[in-house]
């Protein structure tokens, strides 16, 4: 009886695992079913990501409104690269006196509020007497070259000198590295015009100190107090106006630092495009890009609905998506009207592209793909595993 209670139990137990085994072998062979169409699957799912990620019917109105936000700011920044004459810039400057006249009196390291107000800058003056021109003659000043031969002209530095050569009437040349060489600047007749009437215009003069001309200027604030301050400020604004007036003309500022260490570096780096007005645009460009680009985002973001959008993340994967096509549209609208200006002839056309927003898009283009690819990655291997745990 108990052996054949033991042959019943081994029985029972043999038939429990065939049955087991059974069940292995059948669950392996719809493993291995899954697994075969693994690459099926593959497809599938970066098919469905993409349906899901694409730009959707509701996506449309952000990027037909990116994309016009960013066109429209590439034209207006096109208008603004205009290049101006000097005295057409001087005319649309605010503040600027443009009854400038030389008249400045003998005094030395001295100009008095009238003198900083009507007279010109002392750094624009190029004319040489005759003893400067026997005394340093290497001192090569001209129309052409001043912006980055004199310290006046430089963005930062100029706040410094070229407020100190208002009240001095004085001009500071650059040697290089750093040092600087100061004459003075005096009002004496040119020549006579036709009807008999002297012309007066800005000479330097003979050489001064740049040690003695900030000495003078202390002097009068300790001397004249508050009148001295008061020139001061005077002088300060007219420099800040000029530099301004300066901007946007043909060939505008050198970049700040760079003519105090070399004028030589300056005036290349200004025949290669590398001045103040161009180095400006390209950071406002960037910057209005930016923002239009996080507007648009967020605004993209903040009408997210989850019961008809889906999951968050790929929501995300399409306001991304929204943000970088506008950037296309944008530096596509630039390159076009970079052609039709080429095409016209117009030998400025390089300078007016939209390099400050194009940086932009071209950093959308490296990094959202990539981003996108690591986010579908995820996606369809999260999908995979739960395919195959099915």
């Amino acid at each position: 009886m108990a052996d054949e209670l033991d042959m019943n139990e081994l029985q029972a137990i043999f038939d429990a695992a065939k049955a087991r085994r059974e069940e292995i072998d059948a669950e392996g062979w719809r493993y291995l079913d899954r697994v075969s169409r693994l690459p099926e699957m593959v497809d599938v799912y970066d098919a469905e990501f993409e349906r899901l990620t694409g730009i959707q019917r509701k996506d449309w109105g952000f990027l037909v409104f990116a994309s016009v936000l960013q066109c429209v700011r590439v034209i207006l920044s096109d208008l603004m690269k205009n290049r101006l004459s000097d005295q057409e810039s001087a005319r649309k400057t605010p503040l600027h006196n443009n009854d400038e006249h030389s008249d400045r009196t003998q005094r030395r390291y001295y100009a008095t509020i009238e003198e900083i107000d009507r007279n010109p800058v002392p750094y624009d003056t190029v004319l040489k007497s005759g003893l400067v021109r026997r005394n340093h003659p290497d001192l090569k000043l001209s129309g052409m070259n001043h912006r980055f031969k004199t310290a006046g002209h430089d963005l930062l530095l100029g706040a410094v000198f070229g407020t100190a050569n208002i009240m001095t009437k004085t001009i500071t040349v650059n040697r290089g590295a750093f040092r600087y060489d100061t004459y003075h600047v005096q009002s004496r007749v040119s020549h006579y015009s036709v009807s008999g009437k002297p012309v007066i215009r800005d000479v330097i003069s003979n050489g001064a100190s740049t040690e003695l001309m900030f000495m003078h200027i202390a002097r009068r604030m300790e001397e004249e107090g508050k009148d001295g301050w008061t020139a001061l400020g005077h002088a300060l604004v007219k420099e800040f106006v000029h530099l301004m007036s300066d901007v946007r003309t043909e060939h505008s500022l050198p970049l700040p630092l760079v003519s105090s260490a070399s004028p030589d570096i300056a005036r290349v780096m200004q025949a290669c495009g590398l001045d103040t007005m161009n180095v400006a645009m390209f950071g406002i460009d960037m910057l209005l890009t930016k923002w239009i680009n996080y507007a648009i985002a967020l605004m993209h973001s903040m009408a997210y609905d989850p019961a008809k959008d889906g999951e968050r993340g790929l929501y995300d994967i399409r306001t991304s998506r929204v943000v970088l096509v506008s950037n296309e549209v944008m530096m596509a609208c630039s390159s076009v009207m970079l052609a039709v200006r080429l095409c016209m002839g117009d030998a400025t056309a390089g300078r007016k592209f939209d390099f400050g927003g194009s940086a932009v898009a071209l950093k959308q283009l490296w990094t959202v793909p990539e981003m996108i690819e690591k986010v579908k990655h995820e996606y369809i291997s999260s999908k995979l595993i739960n395919y195959l745990n099915q």
